[in-house]
């Protein structure tokens, strides 16, 4: 009876076995990419009235620095459309910056809410597709 030969039989394993570790390759690069391509953080915060100076009467404006951390770039848009979402003392508010920041990049972003009163600290919440950041500012 006659089998594989012992040659063909290690190519086969050797090929094989390459197969799967590209695989696998290809599988967790992947997710490894995907968790870090659009990290953001809060570097700094100041509320101020809307145009400048001190706020006195609702509502008050925040001005934030966002950094990209991550690999890919982070699309900006009207109001909620984009890849950031924005929250002051945990309730959605409607992120209104049309740019972009590119990777390892910072952007100032404003935001206006009724719900930054004066004299009273406030959280503002950024979520990004794969993290999110708070920073804590003072009207």
């Amino acid at each position: 009876m006659k089998g594989v030969s012992a040659i063909i039989a290690t190519i086969l394993m050797l090929v094989i076995t390459i197969g799967l570790a590209g695989t696998a390759y290809v599988y967790i690069s992947g997710m490894l990419t995907g968790k870090t391509a659009k990290t953001i953080s809060l570097i700094d915060g100041d509320c101020h009235a809307i145009g400048g100076g001190t706020c006195t009467v609702a509502p008050c404006q925040a001005d934030v620095v966002i950094a990209n951390d991550g690999t890919a770039d982070i699309t900006g848009g009207a109001c909620g459309v984009g890849d950031l979402i924005d929250y002051v003392d945990n309730q959605q508010v409607g992120l209104c910056c049309n740019w972009a920041i590119p990777s390892h990049e910072t952007r100032v972003c404003s935001i206006q809410s009724a719900l930054l009163t004066p004299g009273a600290a406030h959280t503002i919440m950024i979520v990004s597709p794969t993290n999110s950041a708070r920073i804590n500012v003072q009207c």
